[in-house]
């Protein structure tokens, strides 16, 4: 997304591109929450902070990424 004015809308690449990094940090986080559960046998307590976790960066980034455009 580089070089790109701000008011000016994102092209194709940088959206997908941000559509796979929203997804790998929920995915990731979940992923790893329930890794976590298996290991200390608390399920689904990990899994549910990993997805929270995972959607919180999302926002985050999301939220970064879109503000250069608006």
């Amino acid at each position: 997304m580089a070089n790109q004015s701000r008011g000016s809308s994102p092209g194709f690449g940088a959206l997908l591109g941000l559509g796979l990094t929203l997804g790998a940090c929920v995915g990731g986080g979940t992923f790893l929450g329930v890794l976590a559960d298996e290991k200390w046998s608390t399920s689904p307590l990990y899994a549910i902070v990993g997805l929270v976790l995972g959607v919180l960066a999302a926002v985050g980034i999301a939220f970064a990424e879109m503000r250069r455009y608006f």
